[in-house]
Formats: structure tokens, sequence, C-alpha cells
């Protein structure tokens, strides 16, 4: 697994794609707070997954796979490097209640409304 060593803590640089193979069946996925610049493109193979955190990364372009986990509720991308985000994602997705983009450079272009829509739990309560 490629991971490094950031203040005696380690954070994944990539995610292996042997870590969610054959698990698709979990609802949720945090992966906040590490160095991931991709996901893996057989991530859309969890067809169960509603809640995903991908915040505190490095993602420069919107993970397009997470359009087709269609059951998906939650997506919270803050504090990455993301500088364009998919206009028909509320359309791929019709769960989607909440999309959290705080702290992107697009972010700043976007209107307020677009920039968050929360749900009634905290992110402790989703996991």
């Amino acid at each position: 697994m490629p991971f490094h060593s950031r203040s005696n803590l380690f954070v994944l640089l990539a995610l292996p794609l042997s870590q969610h193979n054959g698990n698709t069946q979990n609802k949720s996925l945090n992966l906040a707070n590490n160095l991931l610049s991709e996901l893996p493109d057989s991530i859309c193979c969890m067809v169960q997954l509603e809640v995903v955190n991908l915040s505190y990364n490095k993602l420069k372009i919107f993970p397009q796979q997470l359009s087709q986990c269609s059951k998906l509720r939650v997506i919270e991308v803050s504090y990455n490097q993301l500088e364009t985000f998919p206009a028909d994602l509320a359309l791929q997705l019709n769960n989607l209640e909440s999309f959290v983009v705080d702290g992107n450079p697009a972010a700043v272009s976007s209107p307020p409304s677009a920039k968050r829509q929360k749900v009634g739990k905290d992110w402790g309560e989703l996991f």
C-alpha cells in the first residue's frame, strides 16, 4: 500500500484496488486527510455507497467515477484542489442530498447555495 509519513501519521497516497475489491456493499467510505490525487476507476463497483468523504486530499479533478454510484446521498470534497465540478452531478445522482466543496479554488466562484447543502447530521453520525 503506498503511504507517506506526515508528522508520525501515515496517510494514503493512492487507494489500492484490492482495498475495496470484493467489498462492494459498504455504505460509507471515509478517505479524508490523506494525499490522494485520484481514485481508482473501480470505485464505481461500490454500488451500495451512500456517503463518501474525500476532504483534505490533493484531488485536482472531480472523481467522475462517483457519478456511477447511484445511491450516493452525501459527497464531501472540501479542501482539495478542485477547479471545476460536474454541472450535471445532481441529474446523475438522484439521491444526492449534500455536496460539500468548501476550500477548493472552484468554490470561490460558486454561489454560496452551490457551495454547500447540508443534511441534518454531522459527519460523525454518518460514518
